[in-house]
């Protein structure tokens, strides 16, 4: 019951930083937001897509997350690209080759045989990702020599909501198959899941009101 509860939280704060950015777009929906807007977009159209066909229609969902992997690279990858202001562009653009081919490859030849490694692999190319462009912006903050306020920045709760959920994503898509092998209890580690997507949710809002 309590993880019911959770999920249709998580999946219910997925839309309001769209709603947010709707109702102040002449705030949010600009030229110095744009790279946060996609990643804003994608958010709301996972919780849409989970909430009414998994949840309520009951549709399988396997095509659909490792589809959805690939959009939340290119979003993320489109977001630290932005805030680095074409920093380190051929290096992500590197890494964006990369990771399009291996994710190539596991669509076509490891995701047919086995659904939860392959998206293991999609989610570890996404938190190198995110690891990567954290330390790299936490960089360039020491490199300062004036002191940046962060709690009025919306990239700060971006950044930090993006680390905390895949640094929690990577174990938890890494141990999900060892637990399904030794028959442990999947819901004991799904809810710490649950419970890392209602703070990084939570977070954007926050970088949303930032912005407002």
């Amino acid at each position: 019951m309590i993880y019911q509860v959770l999920v249709y939280i998580a999946l219910s704060l997925g839309l309001i930083p769209l709603i947010l950015g709707l109702f102040c777009k002449d705030r949010v929906f600009t030229k110095q937001y744009r790279g946060y807007i996609p990643l804003i977009g994608l958010m709301a159209l996972a919780s849409g897509y989970e909430l009414i066909c998994s949840y309520f229609l009951k549709i399988n969902s396997d095509y659909w997350f490792q589809i959805y992997t690939l959009f939340e690279f290119l979003v993320i990858f489109y977001f630290f690209k932005f805030i680095f202001n074409q920093r380190l562009s051929r290096y992500l653009a590197v890494y964006l080759s990369l990771f399009l081919l291996v994710y190539l490859y596991t669509f076509w030849f490891v995701f047919p045989v086995d659904v939860l490694k392959s998206k293991a692999i999609g989610k570890i190319g996404v938190s190198v990702l995110v690891f990567a462009g954290t330390f790299y912006w936490l960089g360039l903050l020491f490199s300062r020599r004036s002191v940046v306020r962060l709690y009025n920045t919306p990239a700060f709760y971006f950044i930090v909501g993006l680390f905390m959920y895949y640094l929690n994503t990577i174990f938890f898509f890494v141990l999900v198959p060892h637990v399904y092998s030794l028959n442990l209890y999947l819901y004991d580690y799904w809810i710490v899941n649950v419970i890392a997507t209602l703070f990084f949710r939570i977070m954007i809002i926050l970088g949303i009101w930032k912005m407002i």
